[in-house]
């Protein structure tokens, strides 16, 4: 039985077609017969309760270049790396998690917007750099300048204050116009007299 996660290591030359083409009609066959299967698995984990119990689903991994198999196993494996790999001092940004393994961006996000429990293991991801960024722009260990302009991609309530600052200044512009200053004339008093104009 070949398992979802497991990638062969042979040499594309040495593969026979004909052997390729069977192995291939093989899996699909069997792939077939587990989304049947699947069709009658009930899954009672909360997490997973908007996801199908199993859905077989492929993607190109492009370290390897080669179409993988991708389950809700699979998903729930990378959820949590990507947690573990946000945690790395050295990571800034959730996404190299997926280019390190061979991801896709575009297909990384299609699986996360497909496997509720991956998408929420990515924000999480994302919160947790976003936290060691700034508290690296706040000990100058990065550019704080850098830092002040993407947080608010990496944190909701740095997000929502971006927001809010924006709107204020949205209504300051509209206040804006010709302002009329009109100073009165003050009285003659021996601590302020009048200046006389030089002819």
């Amino acid at each position: 039985m070949v398992k979802p996660d497991e990638a062969e290591s042979e040499d594309m030359a040495k593969i026979d077609p004909e052997k390729l083409a069977a192995r291939v009609a093989k899996l699909r066959v069997t792939m077939a017969k587990k989304r049947e299967a699947a069709k009658k698995t009930i899954n009672t984990s909360t997490l997973a309760a908007k996801t199908p119990s199993v859905v077989y689903e492929e993607y190109y991994d492009w370290n390897d270049m080669q179409t993988k198999l991708f389950t809700n196993t699979t998903a729930e494996r990378w959820a949590q790396e990507i947690v573990q790999y946000a945690k790395k001092p050295d990571v800034w940004r959730a996404t190299e998690y997926f280019m390190e393994n061979g991801i896709d961006y575009t297909e990384a996000m299609r699986l996360c917007a497909q496997y509720e429990v991956l998408d929420r293991a990515y924000s999480h991801a994302r919160y947790l750099i976003g936290l060691k960024r700034e508290k690296g722009g706040l000990k100058n260990e990065l550019n704080s300048s850098i830092v002040h302009i993407s947080q608010s991609m990496y944190d909701p309530e740095w997000k929502k204050n971006t927001e809010y600052l924006a709107s204020l200044k949205k209504d300051n512009d509209k206040d804006k116009g010709n302002v009329t200053v009109l100073i009165e004339r003050y009285p003659e008093t021996n601590v302020v007299p009048v200046k006389v104009k030089d002819e």
